[in-house]
């Protein structure tokens, strides 16, 4: 249920551009983020 916002941002990319776009800033701040103490800790 984390990664609802998430799942919903991807379906409303109007193009693949603006997929990319969502992936990217999601990935990015995941990576910039510390390893979580629990796994389902989400976006």
């Amino acid at each position: 249920m984390d990664n609802l916002g998430w799942v919903r941002e991807l379906i409303a990319a109007p193009d693949l551009e603006a997929l990319g776009t969502v992936l990217d800033a999601r990935l990015r701040a995941y990576v910039e983020r510390d390893v979580p103490a629990d796994a389902r800790v989400g976006a």
